[in-house]
């Protein structure tokens, strides 16, 4: 009894010590409770702040950019005009048979000629880069014979071969006639470029080669030299703005830096790539592709596609440039599942977002428009599955059509109707947009 009553006491103790414990380590629990609490709101007060600095930045980082594309636009037409003025009165006074001109000054005339084209030429690179830069690079579709181009360009830089001493080769087989649907004065701006820089980086007495095949559903023109090459530590600023590869300030002057960035980007709006092979010492060969007219696999992003609402013609433009990396003829299958991967991430980001801004505004057939939004995902989502799971190149045609079909038909069918619900409410549409970066960050 004595035992059973003792036992009984140690429980009863051994009880209100864990009592006593339990109590003082659950008011110590309930204090870094609220200290996290607190701690939390502070760093949710600090993430909420950081993200409208970075929402904020990212504002006027846009704005400023749109601002200096807008002003590069205006100042290159403001001062175009007056040039053009300038060296069409210089043409006239060189021309004139009623008051002809001494030697010693058609050749100032000819100075001022050079001296106007060469800034004209820089005027025309900083207006088309503006024009890239705010989406806004006009582009006029039409079926062209390559070589015909090709030919047309070769006959311009004639005159530029023979000043440096350069021999120049047509490489292209004659019967042969590749048609491309492209703008054919941007095909041949590019290859002017190309052709330009083999000339003006070759060594004295140096040749180029110009060459054009067929592949796949592209054509490839190539322009070869035997120049003073690229160091590959250099290869990756080739396509950078303004960098001239280590040249001297002489030879820089001869330009922008821009040629080679545009050049990239038109071709890239026009549905193809570009890149380059050089060897140090021994001679450059830059090439571009082209879609030909048969290939219904590309997209050419136009005025035809606009829907009138910035935000989502940016959307749609970069849906557009993921699509055409995956008709390209030399990628590889990883290089396919991280587009493929992008692809669908960036459709889900566009949806989101429009539908956001849809919904705000007011617009009346949301939920439609939602679930055929839902309904494109999962079969893409089923597409790109069988493609990673069936990789070859039936399941790849398969995707590419989907995609390309899905994109054009609903750009066309569906959301060209957006416009006149979103225009009306510009601050609206802004505010929803920078909701939604917010949620991003």
């Amino acid at each position: 009894m004595v035992t059973e009553k003792y036992l009984l006491a140690l429980l009863i103790f051994i009880l209100t010590i864990l009592a006593i414990i339990s109590s003082r380590y659950t008011r110590r629990l309930s204090r870094e409770r609220n200290l996290l609490i607190d701690r939390g709101a502070e760093l949710e007060d600090l993430v909420s702040e950081r993200t409208r600095e970075l929402v904020e930045a990212k504002n006027q980082a846009e704005l400023a950019n749109k601002t200096k594309s807008e002003f590069l636009a205006s100042m290159s037409h403001e001062l175009r005009t007056p040039l053009n003025a300038v060296l069409g009165y210089a043409q006239f006074l060189q021309h004139d048979p009623s008051n002809p001109i001494s030697d010693a000054q058609n050749e100032r005339i000819e100075a001022i000629q050079a001296g106007g084209n060469h800034l004209l030429k820089l005027i025309n690179d900083v207006l088309d880069l503006a024009k890239i830069e705010a989406n806004k690079l006009e582009i006029n579709l039409e079926e062209v014979v390559a070589q015909d181009v090709v030919r047309e360009a070769l006959e311009f830089v004639v005159p530029e071969t023979e000043v440096r001493n350069i021999e120049i080769f047509d490489a292209q087989e004659p019967e042969i006639k590749s048609i491309v649907r492209t703008d054919r004065v941007r095909f041949k701006q590019v290859l002017l470029n190309l052709l330009s820089n083999a000339i003006k980086y070759n060594k004295p007495n140096g040749t180029v080669h110009v060459s054009l095949e067929e592949l796949g559903g592209y054509v490839r023109i190539k322009v070869k030299d035997t120049g003073i090459g690229i160091k590959p530590d250099q290869r990756d600023l080739v396509f950078e703005m303004y960098d001239r590869l280590g040249q001297d300030s002489k030879t820089a002057s001869d330009g922008t830096g821009l040629g080679l960035t545009i050049s990239k980007m038109i071709v890239e709006r026009l549905a193809g790539q570009m890149d380059f092979a050089s060897e140090e010492g021994v001679g450059s060969t830059f090439w571009f592709d082209l879609p030909l007219a048969t290939n219904n696999q590309v997209i050419i992003w136009d005025d035809r596609l606009s829907v009138g609402v910035e935000f989502i013609d940016k959307d749609h433009g970069r849906l557009v440039d993921l699509l055409n990396q995956i008709t390209q003829q030399s990628i590889d299958g990883k290089t396919v599942d991280s587009i493929v991967f992008e692809l669908l991430a960036y459709c889900d980001y566009h949806f989101k977002r429009e539908e956001a801004v849809m919904e705000a505004c007011g617009y009346p057939d949301l939920d439609d428009h939602k679930k055929i939004h839902r309904d494109l995902l999962d079969q893409a989502n089923l597409k790109a599955q069988n493609w990673h799971s069936n990789a070859n190149l039936k399941s790849l045609d398969d995707l590419r059509l989907f995609f390309r079909n899905w994109l054009v038909g609903h750009i066309l069918n569906i959301d060209i109707e957006i416009q006149q619900y979103t225009n009306q409410y510009p601050d609206i549409v802004q505010a929803v947009l920078d909701k939604h970066a917010a949620r991003q960050i």
